[in-house]
């Protein structure tokens, strides 16, 4: 059936051929239309010496005018800088190796800034990557990965807390990472199922001088008495203590919690856009572009 429509078609095409060839000086209007006269005038025009330099002169002031908007930005809208004085931070911060963000701070137990510089962070890459290799969860989906984890036992070993605290441990692998950079130092853990339920199905890690707050004895971060627990385990000053949240809860809840409790040193684990994730984290909180409308 295709064959025959085919046949039929070259059949029409070659009976017609003769036509054409005899008649190449035939009608040309059905391959080229003639234009109507006001088209024709006005290609004219515009092909003239005085239209085209009228054109040249419009579009210099055009480029003219836009080169001055960009020189001269209007003041009632100023563009957004991340600069050490919006975000706060020493000249000198701004102008790190760290970028326009600059360098990553915290304070001391003394209470003086610390800042760490890109030196540091090599040494203690360096330091770190044997160590993460010996991970008990080498596959931690939906968990943190190499990156995350150097950032908190950087941090963690850092600062040389009198106890951590972690809101949700999942199985274990933060709870590992801190162990890590703190050998000896108390953990509390609090997390709705115990680590050791994963011990059923795959690697989970279950420390040994950790408080577990989880299965039946689960307590939320917000509804923990902490005077009395910090009392408990020795510590009297909740500024000395490290904070550590992966709990996909709002980040502006628990971060006035935490100072509500006198916690000074925090630490979130999802750090999520404006716009994605499952929770209100610092990052859209400082988002001026979004909160301002800008």
């Amino acid at each position: 059936m295709h064959d025959t429509g085919l046949s039929a078609r070259t059949a029409g095409a070659s009976s017609s051929s003769p036509a054409t060839n005899a008649g190449d000086d035939v009608d040309e209007s059905k391959t080229r239309k003639a234009q109507p006269a006001f088209v024709a005038a006005a290609y004219a025009r515009l092909h003239s010496p005085y239209y085209a330099a009228a054109s040249l002169l419009l579009l210099a002031l055009a480029a003219a005018a836009f080169l001055a908007g960009r020189a001269f930005p209007r003041t009632d809208c100023p563009p957004l800088r991340l600069d050490a004085r919006f975000l706060s931070l020493p000249d000198a911060a701004a102008a790190s190796d760290f970028g326009s963000l600059g360098v990553p701070s915290c304070r001391s137990k003394t209470g003086r800034t610390v800042e760490w510089t890109s030196k540091d962070l090599l040494n203690g890459l360096e330091e770190f990557v044997p160590i993460y290799q010996t991970r008990p969860i080498k596959n931690n989906m939906h968990g943190m990965r190499f990156d995350h984890s150097f950032g908190l036992w950087f941090m963690a070993r850092w600062l040389k807390p009198n106890l951590m605290i972690e809101s949700g441990a999942f199985k274990g692998h933060s709870t590992w990472v801190l162990r890590q950079a703190m050998p000896n130092t108390r953990i509390i853990s609090l997390t709705p199922r115990h680590p050791e339920k994963y011990l059923k199905k795959g690697p989970a890690y279950v420390d040994g001088n950790c408080t577990y707050l989880a299965g039946k004895d689960f307590i939320d971060f917000g509804s923990v008495d902490w005077e009395k627990l910090l009392r408990k385990h020795g510590i009297s000053d909740p500024s000395k203590v490290l904070v550590f949240f992966d709990d996909h809860q709002s980040e502006l809840k628990r971060l006035k919690q935490a100072h509500k409790a006198g916690f000074r040193h925090l630490i979130f684990e999802d750090n999520y856009d404006t716009g994605t994730g499952d929770h209100y984290s610092l990052r859209q909180i400082c988002d001026q572009s979004h909160i301002r409308g800008v």
